[in-house]
Parts: structure tokens; C-alpha cells; sequence
């Protein structure tokens, strides 16, 4: 379920979310039976070591879907393609 409460710390309150969609190379229809579940996971073990929440994750054969709730502090660009790098 989408939570739909602000986050509130010291000085902000805040609620960011960002709709990611993990896209397979060509399309190609392979997130299926164990593949579909170990990628799923492995996005699962990667937001609890970061400082992130998957709210809602679905996949399709070429493409997983998730919204994701974080702090202001996080960027949802990877840092070797942030412009600000």
C-alpha cells in the first residue's frame, strides 16, 4: 500500500517519490519464473542497505516497475551520471 504521510524531521517535512522502471536491453522478454523473483529480490536487499523504501513493485517480461519513497538527501540519477559530478 502507498503511504501517503510526510515525512518529518528536525527542520523539513517532506514526501518524495519516484516511479522507476528497470528496462530490459532490447526489450527482451526474459523476467520470468526465477529470474523475475531473484531480481526482485535483489532490488529488495539493495533498498534496505540504502537509505530508501520500495512502496510497490510489479514486473512485466521486459520491465519491473517500483515506487519508491526517500529523503531530499538521496538522488535517483547513479553518481557517475549526476550532472552535478
Amino acid at each position: 500500500m502507498i503511504q501517503k504521510k510526510y515525512i518529518s524531521k528536525n527542520h523539513s517535512k517532506f514526501l518524495i517519490k519516484y516511479h522507476i522502471i528497470f528496462v530490459c536491453k532490447y526489450r527482451k522478454r526474459i523476467l520470468t519464473g526465477d529470474i523475475e523473483t531473484s531480481m526482485k529480490q535483489i532490488l529488495l536487499n539493495i533498498a534496505e542497505l540504502s537509505d530508501f523504501n520500495i512502496e510497490v513493485m510489479e514486473s512485466d517480461k521486459d520491465h519491473i516497475h517500483m515506487m519508491t519513497r526517500s529523503q531530499p538527501k538521496l538522488s535517483p540519477l547513479p553518481r557517475i551520471f549526476h550532472p552535478l559530478n
